[in-house]
């Protein structure tokens, strides 16, 4: 798994226009959760990822709303984010959970996510 960051705000429809601009195939997160820590489908789990270069074709990517650079994800965030790596865990093998800057030179997922993805366990 890879956490991202929006590095703003808006719906899963703003982020997955975004990405059809760029001339993606629409959202590169398979997941998506709000600041209200709704969560939202993104590309289906079958399919390849366009949010980390390098582990698009074997990761699933989990996007959080928010610049956390600036500020703290929300409660909600954070308890939908671990549901979600526990759920995504008894249905993959899952291994590693990252956040994007371990894999590629960039601060996302942000500093104040960044500081949880540790704690996020597989299993």
């Amino acid at each position: 798994l890879v956490i991202h960051h929006s590095c703003g705000e808006g719906p899963v429809t703003q982020i997955h226009q975004q990405h059809l601009n760029q001339g993606w195939s629409g959202i590169g997160y398979h997941y998506y959760i709000r600041k209200n820590g709704q969560i939202y489908s993104g590309r289906p789990q079958w399919a390849i990822g366009s949010h980390c270069k390098g582990l698009n074709a074997s990761s699933l990517g989990i996007c959080l709303e928010g610049n956390f650079e600036k500020e703290n994800p929300s409660e909600e965030q954070l308890n939908s984010l671990r549901w979600l790596v526990k759920y995504l865990s008894g249905l993959f093998p899952i291994k590693n959970v990252y956040g994007h800057r371990d894999i590629n030179a960039t601060l996302c997922p942000g500093k104040y996510l960044y500081s949880h993805v540790s704690s996020l366990t597989p299993g």
